[in-house]
């Protein structure tokens, strides 16, 4: 994402945040204020509901937030510069930054929030690190303020200095780590192998399922999740092979489990064997997410656990640094789950970027599949089985969308990573870049991964894909009516026509649906449904065959000029209004 495209998602972002706690949080209408929300959720992890304690901003001697972690034993006190592009820091700021909070906090009288002088005794009394991070939402460097950065020494906390370049890494940035570091814990084995031959170090154990549940008992109850490398994550027990494994374990058969199972693999970065007790150091389940799972469950509905009696599984240990042996590790992955069909195109969605946006849109009510697993927890959050009070409140949130389409259930604000990416290559590049390039999408290994999916926050706003994903359904709407009428039709083409419209008049696809409302996108839309369907008739070729060939933006550019044209002489005033919609100066304005 290019540093102004991130600015604007930050804007969005704050609009949202200033919408949801409008009413209920002093002072959250100013924009530097709602920033301070911004930053501890975005880049801290902290709960939203939990911010305003931790917000000292008005009178706070220059501490605007700060937050604290017991486990990893760190304090950060944060100063937040909420500025324009062309607003520098100032170097007094940052120096009053680097001396208040020992000044003001070491003598125990700081006023302005109680909490946090707690926080600083607390953590000053027990060595915690104490991290003072500053921040600035641009890019200007002036001198004076670098040399004070750079100047700067302290045996008493950890300075840093982040620009908004430095703020889009640290969301943006690929966590190679698990979240919850440094756990530990023991797996009975009824028997074990070591092999220590190979390209890693490797143990084979067979392992008795309530031996297994009691491991995986201990991570949950840990808050470690042994599945934050597994490219599926639990699909439930309604899918076709759980069901099966659900059937085995309640039957007989299930002393027979460990001949029918393919097993489970796993990747820690240590393991030790001592009389039928392995010792695994940050474990994560890369194969067998749903046996293992389904085993947990069927083992924690089971009143008595002795009824699995010695039914047992196979384990299969692997220590590996899934950071450094990154191939390794991949071929792992894909291989041990051939059987399920892992492809480049699972690897290639499971980066920050797609997490970030589909985080992004949940909070404007749109709901993304990224992973395998994500139809299968959406079900159990919002279908049948969520609560109604969730699924009210992610619809609501949907719906602002209403003039131009209105999502009414669920499935209508589900949508895949793979179509988000189909509709804004159609509305950036063209159509038949959407049609022709989709197997490649989320290719790790192909240039329109690198180079377009893997950019997608460079291109559009989360705020402008929510617009594109309404525009997107309402085409696709109009489609179902052509089709009653035997005419083919492409809501791609759709796109295509509108960004190559924009773009004629100055503005990129992100600027133009930023600048427009969803009432000015719906007359847009009814404008200008019908050139797919006249574009289709003027090349005069199968359907099939058009969409493979290079759109002909000649044609498109003759299309757009008699359709206007016509509107100009049959409907002067709707004309007029379209003109203003698709005006560079109105987005001018409104970006002011």
């Amino acid at each position: 994402m290019d540093n102004s495209t991130f600015m604007e998602q930050i804007r969005e972002d704050i609009a949202l945040i200033q919408e949801r706690l409008s009413g209920s949080v002093k002072n959250i209408d100013k924009a530097e204020y709602a920033f301070n929300y911004w930053i501890l959720t975005n880049i801290y992890g902290m709960d939203e509901e939990l911010c305003e304690e931790n917000i000292t901003e008005y009178s706070d001697k220059g501490l605007d937030c700060w937050t604290i972690d017991e486990e990893a034993k760190t304090l950060t006190i944060i100063q937040n510069k909420y500025y324009s592009e062309s607003t520098p820091a100032s170097s007094k700021d940052l120096s009053d930054f680097l001396t208040r909070p020992a000044a003001y906090l070491n003598p125990g009288t700081y006023k302005r929030s109680e909490a946090l002088q707690a926080a600083w005794n607390k953590a000053k009394a027990e060595g915690y690190i104490i991290n003072l991070d500053f921040y600035v939402t641009n890019d200007i460097q002036p001198a004076d303020v670098m040399a004070v950065a750079s100047n700067h020494k302290s045996d008493e906390f950890f300075f840093t200095m982040n620009f908004l370049k430095d703020i889009k890494k640290k969301v943006f940035a690929e966590d190679e780590s698990s979240p919850a570091q440094d756990f530990e814990s023991e797996l009975k084995a009824i028997s074990s192998m070591k092999d220590a031959e190979g390209p890693t170090e490797s143990c084979y154990a067979l392992v008795k399922l309530t031996d297994l549940y009691d491991f995986m008992k201990s991570a949950k109850e840990s808050g470690y999740d042994l599945y934050e490398k597994n490219v599926r994550d639990y699909l439930g027990n309604s899918s076709g092979i759980n069901k099966g494994i659900v059937e085995t374990l309640k039957s007989e058969k299930k002393k027979n489990f460990h001949l029918y199972s393919n097993g489970i693999t796993m990747i820690c970065s240590s393991a030790s064997e001592e009389g039928g007790r392995i010792s695994i150091k940050n474990p994560h389940i890369v194969n067998g997410c749903q046996s293992s799972n389904t085993i947990s469950e069927v083992i924690k509905n089971e009143a008595d656990k002795d009824a699995f009696g010695s039914a047992k599984v196979l384990v299969k240990i692997l220590v590996l640094d899934s950071a450094r042996e990154k191939e390794l590790f991949k071929d792992i992955v894909k291989y041990t789950n051939s059987q399920n069909s892992i492809n480049e195109k699972v690897f290639g969605a499971t980066k920050k970027p797609f997490f970030v946006l589909q985080e992004n849109l949940e909070k404007r009510g749109i709901l993304v599949k990224v992973k395998q697993s994500d139809s299968y927890q959406i079900g159990q959050k919002y279908g049948k089985t969520g609560k109604k009070a969730e699924t009210a409140k992610i619809l609501e949130k949907a719906s602002d969308s209403a003039p131009l389409y209105r999502f009414g259930k669920i499935s209508d604000i589900t949508i895949d990573i793979s179509t988000i990416l189909q509709i804004a290559g159609a509305i950036t590049d063209s159509a038949r870049f959407s049609y022709m390039k989709k197997k490649n999408m989320l290719t790790a290994s192909s240039e329109e991964y690198e180079k377009f999916s893997m950019n997608i926050n460079e291109l559009m706003t989360s705020g402008s894909i929510k617009k594109l994903i309404a525009l997107y359904k309402k085409a696709e709407e109009y489609k179902k009516e052509m089709k009653k009428q035997k005419m083919p039709y492409s809501p791609y083409y759709l796109l295509n026509f509108v960004g190559f419209h924009a773009k004629s008049k100055g503005m990129e696809a992100n600027e133009f649906l930023q600048k427009s409302s969803y009432e000015e996108l719906a007359e847009t839309f009814e404008a200008m449904k019908n050139l797919p369907t006249k574009y289709y008739k003027s090349k005069k070729t199968d359907y099939n065959k058009m969409i493979k060939q290079n759109v002909d933006e000649v044609l498109m550019k003759e299309l757009l000029e008699e359709h206007f044209a016509s509107m100009m002489e049959h409907n002067p005033e709707k004309h007029e209004s379209l003109m203003k919609i698709f005006s560079r100066e109105m987005a001018e304005a409104a970006e002011a």
